[in-house]
């Protein structure tokens, strides 16, 4: 697993797992932030890519599996500094790591 640097990330989103789907390797998760503006169409939901690259870890800061990401769990999802969230409706982003709360 490659080692994310934390100074190098950038916070892309933080809400509750509403879906969860893998795919060989990698899994998508859709995290819904309850603080997005309800007036904006898809403003609520992002598609995030769960790869096995990914760093996920509990707020203390130890490692966890991918099998923690359930519905129903709150996040942080962090991107790289040059990572994007594609604007599609829904949203789409990569993480390179994942806080569990």
């Amino acid at each position: 697993m490659a080692t994310v640097c934390s100074s190098h990330l950038w916070l892309g989103v933080r809400g509750t797992i509403t879906s969860r789907r893998s795919v060989g390797s990698t899994a998508t998760i859709a995290v819904t932030d309850s603080a997005a503006r309800a007036t904006e169409p898809c403003g609520h939901t992002t598609i995030v890519s769960v790869d096995p690259d990914t760093r996920v870890v509990h707020e203390d800061g130890t490692s966890a599996d991918t099998s923690i990401l359930a519905v129903g769990r709150t996040v942080s999802v962090f991107l790289l500094e040059n990572g994007a969230i594609f604007q599609s409706c829904p949203a789409q982003a990569y993480a390179a790591k994942i806080v569990v709360h």
